[in-house]
């Protein structure tokens, strides 16, 4: 949840990470993206910016469109998340959606790590 705090509101944050965050529930619930395969992200990312649903108030991907220039160069962002975690591919959207919006940000990726937040400190 501090992610999306700090997107929704830039102004009260100077840094945020996120270890294996999850932002598939602020996403449509007919794109399931907890376990799906790491090569399908771009896949799924391409088919959710085709979805208006994505422009809804308080979801993720619309707060950090939304309040972009006030991220941009504010909000220092690192994204942590090990290839074998069930949520990899929902980070893999997250960094190619702020890649997308020229949003700097960190994304550090551990090889063979699950969900273990110990292994990727």
């Amino acid at each position: 949840m501090a992610f999306y705090y700090a997107v929704k509101h830039p102004e009260l944050f100077g840094s945020v990470t996120a270890y294996a965050g999850t932002y598939h529930h602020l996403y449509h619930k007919e794109y399931r993206t907890v376990g799906v395969a790491p090569e399908k992200a771009g896949e799924l990312y391409e088919d959710m910016l085709r979805e208006k649903w994505y422009m809804e108030e308080n979801n993720i991907l619309c707060l950090v469109r939304q309040n972009a220039d006030k991220i941009r160069g504010k909000l220092k962002i690192d994204l942590h998340i090990g290839t074998a975690d069930i949520l990899f591919c929902d980070n893999e959207i997250l960094h190619l959606y702020l890649e997308s919006l020229n949003i700097p940000h960190e994304y550090k990726i551990f090889a063979e790590i699950g969900h273990d937040l110990e292994k990727i400190l």
